[in-house]
């Protein structure tokens, strides 16, 4: 019960820990020499990008919540992709210059300037992850500092398509494009004690293979990912599949683009080429907003 507690309340603002009492007598609780796996959930509101505003995206689609402190940064870059990081007090930025790192209170620092980057990932401890297209193994990490260096890759490909990090920081999930396969991989990231990366580890899983054009990939959440493809036929299909189990696959929405996960498949959101934000609903697509020009990816934190 202590546990459950702890787990419920942290990040509550001046809570710093949890006693329990019966009757007014304390009663000591052995610690959990194996505790339950947690969930790394983040705000499910959606970050998005839509005309000069950046920021959180209602419900019902209508109404935006700025970043405080990060989005007026943002919309003056012009970027074309961002990732937000933890506790939403910092963004890494994809914008003409190359990769750009946002934060509350300071200047903003350009990290990466090579061409063709995609879109870069934010991790858990602040780390910022770049790379070229063209160039999967040419992977960097940057501190929020500026310094960085580049990594080692597990894989062989022709292209990278998406890279993001798991919510604890220990994974990395990579679409990739090798030839006429596409190919989703997740590696193991090895850390120092201040949670600067070290090296990847060998490909620890290479997911059910998807058919069709890859376009991007996401953690659904702490422990599934998601693949969007497009077919030869023109549409685009979903894959979602638990790390140890077994994909499931369905039709995706007409035109889509860039796939964005929450805290359960009940959440999953596509954006379409049109500017449609659509979340499934059943069997079907239903738009929740429109004119969104991309979705940032979230940390938890």
């Amino acid at each position: 019960m202590q546990y459950q507690l702890a787990q419920s309340l942290d990040g509550v603002r001046n809570v710093d820990g949890v006693d329990l009492s019966l009757n007014g007598v304390p009663v000591s609780a052995p610690e959990l020499t194996d505790p339950p796996e947690r969930t790394l959930r983040i705000d499910p509101r959606p970050v998005v990008s839509v005309g000069e505003s950046f920021g959180y995206l209602s419900a019902s689609g209508d109404t935006f919540t700025p970043l405080e402190g990060v989005s007026d940064q943002v919309v003056a870059l012009a970027p074309s992709a961002a990732a937000v990081g933890p506790g939403a007090t910092s963004a890494a930025v994809l914008a003409a210059d190359g990769v750009l790192l946002v934060a509350q209170g300071e200047e903003t620092v350009l990290l990466d300037p090579r061409g063709g980057l995609i879109t870069p990932a934010l991790d858990v401890d602040g780390i910022v992850w770049s790379v070229p297209r063209d160039s999967p193994d040419q992977l960097a990490w940057f501190g929020a500092d500026g310094d960085g260096a580049q990594i080692a890759v597990p894989w062989n490909a022709d292209a990278i398509v998406s890279l993001q990090l798991s919510r604890d920081g220990t994974r990395m999930l990579a679409l990739l494009a090798d030839g006429a396969r596409t190919r989703t991989v997740v590696a193991s990231v090895q850390r120092d004690e201040q949670g600067r990366p070290l090296e990847l580890g060998p490909v620890a899983l290479e997911l059910s293979g998807s058919v069709g054009t890859p376009l991007d990939a996401a953690w659904l959440d702490s422990t599934t990912v998601g693949t969007l493809t497009a077919p030869a036929t023109g549409e685009t299909r979903l894959s979602v599949q638990r790390l140890g189990a077994p994909a499931e696959s369905r039709d995706g929405p007409v035109e889509g683009i860039q796939l964005d996960g929450a805290n359960s498949l009940r959440d999953l959101r596509v954006l379409a080429a049109n500017g449609d934000l659509v979340t499934g609903a059943g069997v079907a697509w239903q738009v929740q907003a429109r004119d969104v020009r991309f979705i940032a990816t979230q940390q938890t934190g």
